[in-house]
């Protein structure tokens, strides 16, 4: 019984202290970072930029989602400028519309294929956007970005049509010389095939 007693302890304080990495985590990670306002002049010559230049760049965080537990997992939205600015400039940052590449009407077998169950919901939220907007003064690169917070995805990809790419369609404002860019800019969040493929 003695024998037993010394066998466990040492598995308890194993269990106990334990590295982080061997605890069930969200392993979601990595970014997507993509340039905006390339039509800002005005914004593009206060920052020394030549015309065309991305005069900022927008960011999603995290943009590997894993693993695909069916769970809705928060990413976020981050506009900064490319440059220092001479002067400050109101900029703002709306999404559009979210999509993924994978067919809903897909029921015809494997993991997490076909349209999320009624209980689960849609693939992502909110699915109303109006209110995916948010604005900021900036004027150096190293001011605190403009954040776009509330936005989730479902972690989940139908494993035998491979990795599910969604696509966030947003749009950036230089509001202070009242310039958007003309046409949406994408950013992209994957949901890997497989584990070997995530991070």
């Amino acid at each position: 019984m003695k024998a037993l007693k010394w066998v466990a302890l040492p598995a308890l304080l194993l269990l106990a202290f334990a590295p982080p990495a061997l605890a069930k985590k969200d392993k979601s990670s990595g970014s997507f970072t993509v340039g905006c306002l390339t039509e800002a002049e005005t914004l593009q010559g206060w920052e020394g930029l030549d015309p065309g230049e991305a005069a900022a760049m927008v960011t999603i965080s995290p943009a590997n989602l894993w693993p695909p537990n069916h769970k809705l997992t928060d990413v976020v939205l981050s506009l900064s400028l490319s440059a220092d600015s001479t002067d400050p400039v109101d900029v703002s940052l709306t999404v559009n519309d979210i999509t993924h590449d994978q067919v809903a009407g897909d029921n015809e077998g494997g993991h997490g294929c076909g349209a999320p169950t009624v209980k689960q919901g849609f693939d992502w939220a909110p699915t109303d956007f109006s209110s995916l907007t948010a604005d900021a003064t900036l004027q150096f690169v190293s001011d605190s970005p403009l954040l776009v917070e509330g936005i989730q995805l479902r972690r989940e990809r139908c494993a035998k049509d491979g990795t599910r790419l969604y696509e966030i369609s947003v749009t950036c404002c230089d509001d202070t010389n009242a310039v958007c860019d003309s046409a949406p800019v994408i950013l992209d969040v994957v949901v890997p095939k497989s584990k070997g493929k995530a991070p």
